[in-house]
């Protein structure tokens, strides 16, 4: 198919629907990680397995492979936006295990692009989110910091496995699965209900 929906189905949101077009798209339902999720809180595992995002698909580009992992938000928070950059380590880490299982699947054929979709970043929070990132004497990666990367920097923060031991909860250090992920922060103004994205925007 060459277009996927990412449905919120949450009748309170704002943000409902992100419509994928213009690629060779092949989706997972996120009860497959969800339900990983079950598995390791009945093994009592470290909270990094009991995250999940809310749509994940592989995309074919012209020379490799692409793997989208998508978070929608209704509002632009920092706790939010903090959360939802957990959201889609975790469940990469989930849906990894579950694809290494495929003869045919090795994660250093793919790249994986992580989505994070809210209302615009506030411009008037960056001024504070910036003093309190330099005031942080924590050995974490505080809320500010990582929203100033992901909403207020490039068009994209790459995160390496040596960066997510700095996520308090998610103290991978550089025994990652992945070599990178390149973050993505998509602006969805009010009030508008659903955003609809090129992939070959996204892919190289």
């Amino acid at each position: 198919m060459n277009s996927y929906t990412i449905h919120e189905p949450n009748v309170d949101v704002k943000v409902k629907d992100v419509v994928w077009i213009n690629g060779n798209f092949q989706y997972f339902d996120n009860t497959i990680v969800k339900d990983m999720s079950g598995f390791f809180r009945m093994a009592d595992a470290s909270e990094v397995f009991m995250k999940d995002c809310d749509g994940i698909f592989l995309v074919q580009g012209e020379y490799k492979k692409y793997l989208f992992l998508c978070e929608l938000k209704s509002t632009f928070d920092s706790s939010e936006i903090y959360h939802a950059s957990e959201q889609i380590i975790s469940s990469f880490i989930k849906i990894n295990a579950i694809l290494n299982i495929l003869p045919n699947y090795n994660i250093n054929d793919i790249e994986v692009r992580g989505f994070i979709f809210s209302r615009p970043a506030d411009k008037k929070l960056y001024r504070d989110f910036y003093k309190k990132s330099l005031s942080s004497k924590s050995k974490y990666c505080t809320e500010p910091e990582l929203v100033i990367n992901i909403c207020y920097g490039k068009k994209n923060y790459v995160l390496r496995p040596k960066d997510c031991y700095i996520l308090k909860d998610l103290p991978l250090g550089n025994n990652g699965v992945f070599s990178q992920i390149e973050f993505y922060h998509i602006d969805v103004p009010d009030p508008q209900l659903n955003i609809t994205l090129d992939v070959r925007n996204y892919i190289n």
